[in-house]
């Protein structure tokens, strides 16, 4: 399996779904709604300006050729005029402190058949509880999957290990908000919805990241294609949230997933936030007092 099964053009909406800039309409490049070099097939036509299409090709690029460089040479999944990688990086830990003390190059016959996707947690808009943050650093998980088994028989259950945040994991959360918020406007358009996720896509915010992006820790279904993505609306303190839910390589153990806030539909919220517990219990104390 190389792509997706499904093939879909969604016309344009006659601006930039990023910054809204409908200044020069004919300029207005097309968007893989999901990257072509995983494999994506959803595109959106005239969807973004030369601006921020520059800014989102390079943490793809960096998604590209790091973190989904193996699943690429396994899969055999070429880019925009490129042809499938025939050998891939595997780095090779010391025993010691479990840096890398070397990167070697193998035919993908020699790979594990293992890939790493950002494990996550759950967004804190859904759970009220801010990311950690431990000695200024905030540790994260991994999720291992196996694209080697069979989808159907494999008892093969993932793995989760606690590890210190790492370069690819805002460029990954970045990517599943880029994900969601253009499959949003794609499919329901961007009228009366007021998103949540623009500025953080374009790398001019950050808290976002851990806000409204993480894992959606109900899933664990398999679906029969590569990528698996669905809208969905929800009530919340008396708003109209709008949100995706993403299975990247969907159909290999581990089934996970991830659920994307996109926007308020109808409505404006104003949001503060928060960096650590206390600071939310803190104001929580402060709004009571008053």
């Amino acid at each position: 399996m190389r792509r997706m099964k499904l093939d879909t053009i969604y016309p344009g909406i006659g601006k930039c779904i990023y910054c809204n800039d409908n200044s020069n309409r004919e300029k207005l490049t097309e968007e893989h709604i999901i990257p072509e070099a995983i494999g994506g097939r959803l595109r959106f036509k005239r969807a973004s300006c030369n601006k921020c299409q520059l800014r989102i090709e390079k943490f793809e690029g960096r998604l590209n050729n790091r973190l989904f460089e193996g699943v690429r040479s396994l899969l055999q999944i070429s880019g925009k005029g490129s042809n499938p990688r025939l050998n891939v990086t595997l780095a090779k830990l010391s025993s010691s402190d479990d840096r890398v003390s070397s990167l070697t190059y193998t035919g993908t016959e020699n790979h594990p058949g293992f890939i790493r996707l950002e494990g996550l947690l759950p967004p804190s808009f859904e759970s009220g509880v801010p990311m950690p943050i431990v000695d200024g650093r905030r540790p994260v998980s991994i999720c291992i999957k196996n694209i080697t088994a069979c989808p159907v028989t494999a008892n093969y259950n993932g793995h989760t290990d606690p590890v210190d945040l790492c370069s690819s994991y805002l460029d990954f959360t970045r990517l599943l908000a880029k994900i969601a918020h253009s499959f949003w406007i794609a499919e329901r358009g961007i009228s009366n919805l007021y998103p949540f996720l623009s500025k953080f896509i374009l790398g001019e915010s950050e808290p976002e990241h851990s806000y409204f992006v993480g894992r959606n820790a109900g899933y664990s279904t398999h679906h029969d294609d590569l990528h698996y993505v669905k809208t969905g609306i929800c009530e919340r303190d008396g708003f109209t949230l709008g949100y995706v839910d993403i299975s990247l390589f969907s159909c290999f153990p581990v089934y996970n997933g991830y659920r994307v806030y996109v926007g308020s539909i109808g409505r404006m919220i104003n949001f503060h936030f928060f960096r650590t517990t206390e600071e939310m219990e803190k104001a929580k104390r402060v709004a009571i007092a008053q």
